[in-house]
């Protein structure tokens, strides 16, 4: 079930866990075709999007890749500091399955392979091209298992069209230049402005909003912007050269790795407004009504099964977690802000709070898609005329690209990164220091047969 390789002389180690054996070892010995039949009857009638398999790219691809027990995964890669160093690099590529109910699909995680290295991070283009081969392999050959129960004997292809990651993960992974760069966006080929703010000592890149949309990337735009950027050694509108994951069956360049929401709109834009309203100076500052915000906090905001956790006091808000972010901005942010906050601020943080929430229902209709977008792109549009121009980062710039991809995807937490952060929590903890590699890092976790030692 795992295979290793020394990658470098120094202190990296690979190891590969076999996603053939993995989906076989899942079909065969925890039984997951039952669910996958379930699950199918209840959605397969569901014109509005209620999860990533009604969105039109799932949709479409499933004429093409249409067996009974054909899979698509959701994959994902993020660093880790594990515990007992702050020094060492974890990077795990985790997946799950789409045609699996949402409430269980974190319990039937897939550990593709982990980079350890005590002093470097991958080359994700490199790093990923072991995963590409599986993929490739699995879909010429396919998995050939037994049903559990039936022992009806079936052949299951397996694609990866859809990426979840942050920022800086999904520009390696694309091999695109970063967020601050000219062409930064992996949606589009908006040219971001150098300015030197007021105030500042040194220019900054920024996206600023434009009437007109930019043109939108396409797969072979970008496919022929990177061959034309490894042959010049220099970048073709942000793209650096070819992309190992473009290779991946039905995986798109230019579609398959939409913004994220928990790091663009929890992480990003919601810390981004938390740090305008308390601690930046303009007529929008509430500083002075911080400890009367905490008090309503305390006073008015209960714990429940759902959310157990309440946002600590403002002033630590770097602190926060995602998941603060979340409760903040979807069910304290307007009723602790209100009479507090300026109106026309009020008014316009409603927009946004208004639209995250429709693109976050569980059932999405196309009504609510509309109202999204006219309200996100207001929200953006307006920021120039509110606050100032060097609001416009990357995380707001991607606010305008969220609809297009919720049509293709689904819901927002559909393809979140919140299961991920979850899994690597536990990873994190069980990798062990600095002293420690080799074979140790998987007796240390104990990673075998899917993780068993996590499934439940």
């Amino acid at each position: 079930m795992m295979c290793v390789w020394n990658v470098t002389v120094s202190t990296s180690v690979f190891y590969e866990f076999p996603l053939a054996d993995q989906i076989k070892h899942l079909f065969e010995e925890r039984n997951i075709a039952p669910l996958i039949d379930s699950y199918r009857e209840l959605t397969c009638n569901h014109h509005n999007l209620c999860d990533i398999t009604n969105g039109e790219a799932f949709r479409k691809l499933k004429t093409e890749v249409c067996g009974r027990y054909d899979l698509t995964l959701l994959f994902n890669s993020d660093g880790i500091s594990p515990v007992n160093s702050s020094h060492a690099h974890l990077y795990p590529i985790l997946a799950t399955i789409c045609e699996l109910p949402p409430k269980v699909r974190a319990s039937y995680m897939i550990v593709c392979g982990i980079w350890y290295d005590i002093s470097f991070a991958p080359v994700m283009n490199d790093y990923f091209a072991f995963f590409t081969n599986a993929l490739q392999k699995i879909m010429k050959e396919g998995i050939q298992w037994t049903h559990p129960i039936t022992k009806e004997k079936f052949n299951t292809v397996v694609t990866a069209p859809v990426m979840c990651a942050d920022a800086l993960a999904r520009a390696d992974i694309l091999v695109q230049q970063r967020h601050m760069s000219k062409y930064g966006c992996n949606n589009c080929e908006l040219k971001t402005k150098r300015f030197l703010p007021e105030g500042a000592k040194k220019k900054i890149r920024r996206y600023l909003f434009q009437e007109k949309s930019p043109q939108l990337r396409t797969h072979d735009r970008m496919n022929e912007q990177g061959l034309k950027a490894a042959a010049e050694g220099i970048p073709v509108k942000g793209v650096l050269g070819e992309a190992v994951v473009a290779k991946i069956p039905h995986f798109d360049r230019a579609t398959s790795a939409p913004p994220e929401y928990m790091h663009c709109v929890l992480l990003g834009v919601v810390k981004q407004f938390l740090k305008l309203w308390f601690f930046s100076p303009g007529e929008w500052n509430i500083k002075d009504k911080m400890v009367e915000i905490d008090g309503f906090i305390v006073k008015n905001v209960k714990v429940t099964d759902q959310y157990v956790r309440i946002p600590q006091k403002i002033k630590d808000f770097k602190l926060w977690k995602a998941s603060d972010l979340r409760v903040w901005l979807l069910f304290i942010s307007l009723p602790a802000l209100s009479g507090r906050l300026q109106g026309r601020y009020l008014q316009h943080w409603m927009l946004l709070v208004s639209a995250v929430y429709l693109l976050l229902k569980q059932e999405i209709t196309p009504s609510d898609v509309s109202s999204a977008k006219i309200k996100l792109r207001i929200f953006v549009r307006d920021i120039a005329k509110l606050y100032r121009q060097d609001v416009y980062t990357y995380n707001v710039h991607n606010l305008l690209h969220l609809v297009e991809h919720v049509n293709r995807w689904g819901p927002l937490w559909a393809y979140s990164a919140f299961p991920f952060e979850s899994f690597n929590h536990i990873l994190g903890d069980l990798a062990p220091g600095p002293k420690h590699k080799g074979k140790q890092i998987v007796n240390r976790i104990r990673l075998a047969n899917g993780l068993e030692i996590l499934r439940n």
